[in-house]
């Protein structure tokens, strides 16, 4: 299967001006999205230790701004294992582009999103209540978004300023991948 992902649940914790940094849980843990998955809606959780490794290589996650690859702002320098899901430092670029990702942080208009892979044997299935809870993945992007899939995905904060969060209700995402245009685009994109 190729690349899946999961906006929301990912909070911002803290943006760093100076060293242009933004802390943020990438995946929380034991939290339930309501996902597209093999054809219908599922309810996703991810299991802690799930991502276990990315930490070996941080740099090698890029951030891009909607899952966009195409505008990548910046790239992972840290991750770590918390209770409340996998946390991740990103750097951002000097850029323009960069600037204003920096400046939507800091006012809690972007949440964290993961694109990942499933390894094999990585998830566990309950097609009877429609369930999915991942074991075990592997990395391949974070997307700084303006909607996220899990409530918990959102950045924690501008380290000298931790703002309050403003959340789209969940329907808003659902609807918008539904949307035929939408998956025209996002189609195009991932190809």
């Amino acid at each position: 299967m190729g690349i899946q992902t999961r906006s929301g649940g990912a909070e911002v914790l803290g943006v760093d001006f100076p060293a242009r940094i933004i802390t943020v849980i990438a995946v929380p843990y034991h939290q339930v999205a309501t996902v597209p998955y093999q054809g219908g809606v599922w309810n996703e959780t991810v299991e802690p230790g799930a991502f276990r490794g990315v930490e070996a290589s941080p740099e090698a996650v890029r951030v891009c701004r909607e899952h966009n690859k195409a505008d990548t702002v910046g790239k992972c320098i840290g991750f770590r294992d918390e209770a409340r899901g996998l946390v991740a430092e990103i750097r951002i670029a000097r850029t323009q582009r960069g600037d204003d990702t920096l400046a939507l942080a800091d006012e809690g208009m972007l949440s964290a999103s993961v694109g990942f892979g499933i390894y094999r044997n990585g998830e566990a299935l309950d097609h009877s209540t429609r369930t999915r809870r991942v074991k075990r993945a592997w990395l391949d992007h974070i997307g700084l978004v303006m909607t996220p899939a899990y409530d918990g995905a959102r950045v924690l904060a501008v380290r000298h300023n931790t703002p309050d969060l403003d959340r789209d209700p969940l329907f808003v995402w659902a609807k918008m991948r539904r949307d035929p245009v939408f998956k025209w685009a996002r189609a195009r994109c991932w190809r």
